[in-house]
């Protein structure tokens, strides 16, 4: 029986197919990711299945020195159709409400 966090994952995506168009969701890590620096496919809460369902998962990390300097870390944890685990580094300005203004590099 799938549990009822799964079927919201597989049910978005599902609408997004039929809708023919991206739709984003979050989730949260676990303790353990809650304490890593950059969390992975394998620090997702509740039921890993959501991390299979999904196209593409990236996770958004920041220390609090990259916060102080309006830096955060895409980690792409997970992806169907291209490669994963890489980091993009990135500018932003949460205080204007944008989440990224600008690419500074790629690890």
């Amino acid at each position: 029986m799938r549990s009822r966090t799964l079927e919201l994952y597989v049910d978005t995506r599902a609408i997004a197919q039929r809708e023919e168009m991206a739709i984003l969701s979050a989730t949260q890590t676990n303790r353990e990711g809650h304490k890593s620096v950059t969390a992975k496919a394998e620090h997702a809460a509740e039921d890993f299945n959501k991390i299979r369902t999904a196209d593409l998962v990236i996770s958004i990390n920041a220390t609090e020195e990259e916060m102080a300097k309006g830096e955060a870390r895409l980690f792409f944890a997970a992806s169907r159709n291209q490669k994963g685990e890489f980091t993009m580094r990135i500018r932003r300005d949460l205080s204007k409400g944008h989440a990224l203004t600008e690419v500074i590099g790629y690890e």
